[in-house]
């Protein structure tokens, strides 16, 4: 019995501790300024991943053609798999970004007062 009891106040004082140490709360602004952040980030990486994806199929089918002399067939190929790959995730990020500033503004049209006609 005395092993659980002392059990309980160790984990009430690792409980304690943990809030103590833990941090505080982000303000809005900090926390706005991190999504803006976060928000540029990825519309920053969108040219980064398309020339990647487009470059690495250039690539692959250079090698492909090298191996098995089918040039310039398989770099070709090679290629629109990448632009393929890149506009797919160019895509995937919009439609990603549109659903958040969708959500988002959604949430801004509940939270404001309703507009006043002038009839």
């Amino acid at each position: 019995m005395t092993r659980r009891a002392g059990a309980c106040y160790e984990a009430a004082d690792f409980e304690r501790e943990a809030r103590i140490v833990s941090k505080p709360p982000e303000t809005d602004r900090e926390s706005t300024r991190a999504t803006r952040f976060f928000s540029a980030a990825q519309y920053a990486s969108l040219g980064l991943e398309m020339a990647v994806a487009i470059l690495l199929g250039w690539w692959l089918g250079t090698k492909g053609d090298a191996r098995f002399g089918t040039a310039p067939w398989l770099m070709l190929v090679g290629l629109l798999f990448g632009v393929a790959a890149g506009f797919r995730g160019l895509i995937r990020t919009a439609v990603q970004l549109q659903r958040e500033h969708g959500d988002k503004s959604a949430r801004d049209d509940a939270n404001s007062p309703p507009a006043e006609s002038n009839e």
